[in-house]
Formats: structure tokens, sequence, C-alpha cells
């Protein structure tokens, strides 16, 4: 495969930086009673959660030093896991973010991310049987032509609260998923 090389005035090789991936609106899909399943209230901010996903993305530096190695060529590559592990060292639990996702356009894509903690235990949670269903129909009808509300309403859970879609930089004045609602409207 032959790669195109660009170059400057000074005859040295320029390397193209990879695209940033930069979370710009989110909406927020949980069941009705969090706050009583919930640890804590902090666990659960829209802030808390955000920062749990955008820190489960390959840090930026480590992209740009991967990049120098002109033989991967990640400078046309998004990077977006599939999945993320976390273990809380107080109780040895764990918690998973899985992910899908889909181009809407050539500088838009789409992102679910699905948070599982062992922490919690309920029946209005989804069972560890049901999530792979759930991601399975997630990502097929997240490539199709739906809305993010209508993937949602294709899955398990057509049950649970959908907020709309806020910008990521007005959830650190928010400090519930239900504050969301009051101050942006929608239905809960």
């Amino acid at each position: 495969m032959e790669v195109d090389v660009i170059s400057c005035e000074c005859g040295g090789e320029i390397v193209l930086a990879p695209p940033v991936t930069r979370v710009e609106n989110v909406s927020f899909i949980y069941p009705e009673n969090l706050s009583d399943i919930a640890v804590s209230k902090e666990e659960v901010s829209p802030q808390r959660i955000l920062e749990l996903i955008q820190n489960s993305f390959i840090p930026m530096r480590l992209v740009l030093l991967l990049n120098q190695i002109s033989e991967l060529q990640f400078d046309k590559k998004i990077s977006i896991p599939l999945t993320a592990h976390y273990r809380i060292k107080d109780t040895n639990d764990e918690v998973r973010i899985f992910f899908e996702y889909a181009f809407k356009s050539k500088h838009e894509l789409v992102i679910f991310a699905c948070i599982t903690d062992t922490r919690y235990k309920s029946s209005d949670l989804v069972s560890a049987v049901s999530l792979p269903m759930i991601l399975r129909d997630v990502k097929n009808n997240i490539s199709e032509d739906f809305t993010p509300e209508e993937v949602i309403r294709r899955t398990e859970l057509r049950d649970w609260k959908v907020t709309p879609f806020t910008k990521t930089r007005e959830l650190e004045n928010l400090d519930s998923l239900e504050r969301i609602f009051s101050i942006f409207g929608g239905m809960e």
C-alpha cells in the first residue's frame, strides 16, 4: 500500500495529528429509582458519569505519541474503546463501560456507553444476561437512520428515563440527572 507523504519546506515529513474525539452533547438513560439504588448522589451526578466515560478514552498524549510511529497511521483514525474496566480499591468491585458507536456524518458520531457496576443489585437494573442483547440491538439500530430515542425504544431500556440532550459544558452545574429535566425540559 502506498502512502502519500506530505513534506514541509525544510524537506522533512509532516506527521498529521489524529482527529480529537470531543463529547459535545449527552443524554442519559437510567432506571426510575436510580437515586434509591445508588451508593451516593455524587456517583450518579451527570458530570461524574461523563468523566468516567471520557476517562475511558485513550489519552490524547498517548495517541499523539503513537502517531509518531508512521507505520501505524493514526492520522485519520478515531480511537474509541470497546470496553473499559475499573476496579474500586476499597471494595474490589468492578465498574465496566461498554461502547457502541456509529458515524452520523464525516465530523459527527453517536456513542452509546453502557455502565455496569457490581456494587448495585436491583431488579430495576439490567441483568448480565440481558446486556449483550441490548448492546446488539443498539449496535444494529444505531447505525440506521434512527434517532437515539428511537434506538432506546427498540431495546429493553424503553421504560427507563431518557434525558434531553444537554451540552457537556452545562453538566458541571447539575447535581442530578433529574435536574436536567427541570432545566432543559422533556418528560420524566
